[in-house]
Parts: C-alpha cells; structure tokens; sequence
C-alpha cells in the first residue's frame, strides 16, 4: 500500500533554543526535519517543498530520520526525500535498515552508511553499524542528538557486542547516560531511535474494538508478548523500562521515535 510521508509519522520537529537565564545564554533556533517508515512509500512532495523553503532560510537546520527508510530490494534509500539538499543528515536505524530482520540483517546494515553517503552529498550521522548506540551529534552550542538503534535489542540473528565495545546490554545504559550527562542542563537532548517508549497505538498493544473483535488473537498476541517492533517485546522491554526510568532524572530530555504510523506527543514530568 503506498503510504505518503503526511500519512505516517511526519514531523516537522522545531527545536526552538530560547535563552532562559540559567541553561542557554544566548538564543539559537534550529530546525530538524524528521521522518521515518518511508521504506516501500512514497514521500510527499509537497512537503519536502515547505523543507526546501525552510532550509533557505537562515535558520540552521537537519535531517532526523528514525528508520524503516532503507529498500533493501533496491539497495537505496528514498532519494526524493533529501536529493538537492546538503544539510547535515542524522539516521536511527530501524527494521528495514536490518533487512527486516532477516538471517543477513548484520551485513546488510553494515552496508547502510556507505550507500547513504553515496547517495547523499551532505554529512551523513548513524550509530556504528550493527550496534545499539549512542552516536552524539552536536549540532550547535545548544542542541545535542543522541542516535540509537534500537533494533539491534530485537535482531535474532548474531548481535555484536565487543565489536561494539560493550561487554553487556548494561553498558548501553551506562554509555547513553554518560552522553547525557556531557551535555545536560547545557543542552537541549534529542534522543532518537525507531521503536516507540509508550504510546496509544498498535505498538504498545492498543487496538480498537473492531481490531480486538475481529483480529482477537492477533491484537492479544500484540498486547501480551508483542513483535519485535513493539516496546513490549520481551527483548525490548528491559531497556526500555530502564531507558525510562533514567530519563525520569533528565526532565525536558526528549525521545523521538517513529514506531507508530501517526503523530503522538507525550509529556511526562517525571
């Protein structure tokens, strides 16, 4: 089914970095451009002529892409969506950039970051590939990305750890609050990854009436264990119980995802 970028998840993500007297000492507005589940779609080119304005403008920005973009079929990437742009260019891999979890999932996101730069002529920022993260961007005095790839909790087919420098799924944790903490109350935080921490969609095992009447075991089996894209899957759920409660002690931290294909907004104040 052809979906547009404005049916999915698409957010025009305005971090606006207003000077407040104790965290920011001056003003630096800058605009991320975000984006994922495009993989098979189609994007809207309409709204890439409003990114297109945008850029022009003398607001920095950048792409936040959080995965499920890459065609693995094709090996390509939807070039429509960034092509004429040379803004600096943030992914956070998702299933599709892991061949959708298949047996060659490891090499084929191995392979990610040489086509995307390929392709792309401006820089391009991912996780180490075929590791969960984080990968900090910096993109100015204000604002700091944290890059995860989330699915690398889920893939079933030879997860690397010391090649990822990590001896345990601990470390993760460990290496995510330390980039917080380099730059936090300094900074606004960005955490981006592809796999959602709570929300009101089929992720999280929410369905309507009709969905759990007519697809009962489907929409149980999603309540209850969860696919590997849902935050409830067993191998998930640690790190995103843990993920949460850490950034219980980061208040106005934020985690951007594309796990749901619709715009969610949730405001926790720990």
């Amino acid at each position: 089914m052809t979906r547009s970028v404005l049916k999915i998840l698409v957010l025009l993500f305005c971090v606006a970095l207003l000077a407040n007297g104790t965290a920011y000492a001056q003003q630096q507005d800058f605009t991320l451009l975000a984006t994922g589940n495009l993989a098979g779609g189609s994007v809207d080119t309409l709204l890439v002529k409003k990114w297109r304005q945008l850029t022009l403008g003398a607001t920095a920005s950048a792409f936040l892409f959080t995965g499920n973009l890459y065609d693995a079929r094709v090996n390509r990437f939807p070039t429509s969506l960034y092509d004429g742009f040379e803004i600096p260019l943030l992914l956070a891999p998702g299933r599709s950039e892991w061949d959708n979890g298949r047996i060659n999932g490891k090499e084929v996101i191995k392979n990610i970051e040489d086509t995307l730069k390929a392709q792309y002529h401006g820089q391009v920022f991912l996780p180490e590939p075929a590791c969960p993260g984080p990968e900090e961007v910096v993109l100015n005095d204000n604002l700091v990305v944290i890059l995860l790839d989330t699915y690398w909790w889920v893939h079933k087919h030879d997860r690397r750890y010391r090649k990822c420098g990590i001896e345990s799924d601990a470390d993760v944790l460990i290496l995510i609050q330390d980039t917080i903490r380099r730059h936090y109350p300094t900074k606004h935080v960005v955490i981006a990854g592809q796999q959602s921490l709570e929300g009101y969609g089929n992720s999280g095992g929410n369905f309507s009436l009709k969905q759990s009447v007519l697809e009962a075991p489907y929409a149980f089996y999603r309540k209850v264990l969860g696919l590997r894209t849902d935050y409830n899957h067993p191998e998930f759920k640690a790190f995103r119980d843990a993920l949460m409660e850490m950034l219980q002690m980061y208040p106005d931290v934020i985690y951007h995802s594309s796990g749901d294909d619709n715009l969610q907004y949730f405001e926790d104040e720990g």
